[in-house]
C-alpha cells in the first residue's frame, strides 16, 4: 500500500467554499506533519453543495486539486477518516492574523502556495476572467465587501464587517494615494454592488453577475442559492471573485472567508488591509 491518507469530511449546510478551504489548510498541515496525505471529500458529508444528496462528483474537486485520488485512498495501508470542522489549527477568520507583517500569516500563506493548487477547469476560467476584466492592468484595488447574512444577522463572535461607506471612502483615498485607477469588486450583495458604481462609475469592475435573491437567515442556509446546480454556478462565480481579489495590487476587505481565500492566494499585496472592528456579540 501508499503512503496513509487523512481523508478530511466537513459536515455543515452554513459553510461556503472559502470556510472548506480554511479548515482543509488546516487538516492539511495537521496531516503533513505526521505523514500523511490528504484526501477531502465533499461529496458524502451533507453541505451547501450537495444538499445531503449523492453528487455524481466531489465538489471540490470543481474548485481544487487533491494531494491525492479516490485510488490512492483504496490503495492507503492506513486510512484515517476525520469528520469534524474545526482542526486544532487553522487560517480562521481572526483579523488581526491577516498582517503582511505577521509570522504565522506568512507562514499559512507560503502552505497554501506548497499545498493549493485550483482545478484545471478552475485555473482556465480565473485567468480568463483576469485577461477579460483587468486587460493589461496590474494597479487594482480589490474589494472584498460582504452584505446580506453578515449585516441583517450579525452572527455572534464573528469579525464586525465594514459598512460599504467605510470601504468606499477608503477606496478613494487609496487610489487618489497611490495613483489607481481601477476598482475591482467582490460582494454577494445587490446593494453593495449598487453603491460602489454609483462611487466609483466606469472605473469600477465586477465580475459578478448572477447574486444569490437574498431575503433573511444564513446566506447558504436559506435558500437563496437556489438547487445544486444554480448553487455550484453562483459559488463558481464567487470563487472566480475571490481568486481575482487575490491578483490586484491593493486589497480592502472586510474580515470573511473570502478575504481568507484572498489574502492567502495572494503573492503579495502592495496594501492589504483587512478591517479589524471586533466581533458581534
Amino acid at each position: 500500500g501508499g503512503r496513509p491518507v487523512l481523508v478530511v469530511r466537513i459536515p455543515g449546510d452554513a459553510v461556503g467554499i472559502f470556510c472548506h478551504f480554511a479548515y482543509n489548510l488546516g487538516w492539511m498541515r495537521w496531516a503533513e506533519e505526521r505523514g500523511y496525505r490528504c484526501y477531502v471529500d465533499m461529496r458524502t458529508p451533507a453541505n451547501v453543495f450537495n444538499r445531503g444528496q449523492r453528487l455524481p462528483f466531489n465538489p471540490w474537486e470543481r474548485f481544487f486539486r487533491q494531494e491525492c485520488d479516490a485510488a490512492d485512498v483504496a490503495d492507503a495501508k492506513e486510512v484515517l477518516s476525520i469528520m469534524s470542522p474545526t482542526p486544532p489549527d487553522f487560517p480562521g477568520v481572526r483579523p488581526e492574523l491577516y498582517d503582511q507583517e505577521d509570522p504565522e500569516f506568512l507562514s499559512w500563506r507560503e502552505f497554501t502556495h506548497g499545498h493549493i493548487r485550483f482545478s484545471d477547469e478552475m485555473e482556465r476560467a480565473v485567468d480568463a476572467r483576469q485577461a477579460e476584466l483587468f486587460g493589461g492592468e496590474d494597479r487594482i484595488l480589490g474589494c472584498l465587501v460582504r452584505g446580506t447574512d453578515y449585516t441583517k444577522m450579525k452572527p455572534a463572535h464573528h469579525p464586525v464587517q465594514p459598512t460599504p461607506e467605510q470601504v468606499i471612502a477608503d477606496a478613494k483615498r487609496i487610489c487618489e494615494e497611490r495613483g489607481i485607477g481601477k476598482v475591482f469588486l467582490a460582494t454577494e450583495d445587490r446593494t453593495i454592488q449598487d453603491r460602489f458604481r454609483q462611487a466609483f462609475g466606469p472605473a469600477l469592475i465586477i465580475n459578478q453577475t448572477e447574486l444569490p435573491d437574498y431575503k433573511s437567515d444564513y446566506l447558504v442556509r436559506s435558500g437563496a442559492l437556489g438547487d445544486i446546480e444554480s448553487t455550484m454556478r453562483i459559488s463558481t462565480q464567487y470563487f472566480i471573485s475571490v481568486a481575482l481579489l487575490s491578483r490586484c495590487s491593493c486589497l480592502l476587505a472586510g474580515c470573511a472567508s473570502g478575504a481568507v481565500g484572498a489574502a492567502l492566494l495572494s503573492k503579495g499585496f502592495d496594501l492589504m488591509k483587512v478591517y479589524n472592528l471586533g466581533y458581534y456579540k
